[in-house]
């Protein structure tokens, strides 16, 4: 989708980072620079402001609701931490600009061509690409959590199995009942990352799904489950002898304790937006599978 009516002067920004190596913080001053005096507000977080010697640092709070764009420098982790902390995702843009070891799937820019794409920002030619997130809703602690790329669902003490069935509130259909090392629950998005290393499918960025992938079941049957976004399943846990761990992104882990498990419900949550402004998606995806090697 191509973007107009945000051009110039209109723009406000925000600029953070999870880290503070040399890289991001050279990174960020050529950022600072750059819009400096062509955005209506510009705001760098805190510490990356203390640390660049830049006077209006402000709180993460302080950014999240004052700006419509978010600029995200590191790398995919630093990324979906940003996301998941951020209220309100959906009613703004990520921009990331990825360091040079990170494989950047989430990420909108580099280095490299970080000049001219803040340009093109600027001027509008660029379009925005909507990414579902998931909806984790668990009873017993009642908490409501989003995220972006994945939950899994294993046990606590990662020595035992844990026993699952998964049902599809919509048909009441079970769609998978067994003994496993845990559950993926994907989105597209996701896809190409945890799920990817299992499974080596590929799904495309342009689809919308939700993605079901048991981490070695014991039955050879249990196969990966690719479903409508829109699906809405429960998750009821029937046996963990160590509880339930549930992590989110791969960052964000619930610990439930024996008396605490029952049922989780994952769905289709909100959506964001991520600014593009080149189609690379195979080429991350070859980045991807070469990675293992070259690391």
């Amino acid at each position: 989708m191509n973007i107009t009516g945000k051009i110039g002067g209109r723009l406000t920004v925000g600029v953070v980072a999870k880290k503070y190596t040399p890289e991001i913080l050279r990174i960020t001053s050529k950022i600072y620079n750059l819009l400096e005096d062509r955005v209506e507000k510009l705001l760098v977080e805190e510490r990356l402001a203390s640390l660049l010697n830049i006077s209006n640092g402000v709180s993460l709070r302080e950014i999240y609701a004052d700006v419509d764009t978010l600029i995200i420098v590191g790398g995919d982790g630093s990324f979906l931490r940003t996301v998941f902390e951020m209220p309100y995702s959906s009613n703004k843009k990520f921009l990331g600009v990825k360091v040079a070891t990170s494989l950047g799937f989430l990420m909108s820019s580099d280095e490299l061509h970080l000049e001219d794409d803040l340009k093109s920002f600027i001027q509008g030619n660029y379009w925005l690409e909507k990414r579902s997130r998931l909806e984790l809703f668990i009873p017993s602690t009642e908490k409501k959590l989003y995220f972006l790329n994945e939950i899994v669902v294993r046990s606590g003490d990662f020595q035992s199995l844990v026993s699952l069935e998964v049902v599809d509130l919509e048909t009441g259909e079970k769609i998978y009942k067994g003994k496993c090392d845990g559950l993926i629950l994907s989105t597209t998005t996701g896809a190409s990352a945890y799920a990817f290393s299992l499974n080596r499918v590929v799904v495309d960025y342009r689809l919308d799904v939700l993605y079901v992938l048991p981490i070695a079941p014991l039955s050879v049957l249990s196969l990966p489950i690719v479903m409508p976004s829109k699906s809405r399943l429960k998750v009821k846990i029937k046996s963990a002898p160590g509880g339930v761990s549930v992590v989110g992104d791969g960052f964000h882990t619930i610990l439930l304790k024996q008396g605490e498990i029952g049922s989780l419900y994952v769905g289709r949550g909100d959506e964001i937006n991520l600014v593009r402004f080149r189609s690379d998606f195979y080429r991350r995806i070859r980045e991807r599978v070469l990675y293992g090697w070259q690391s």
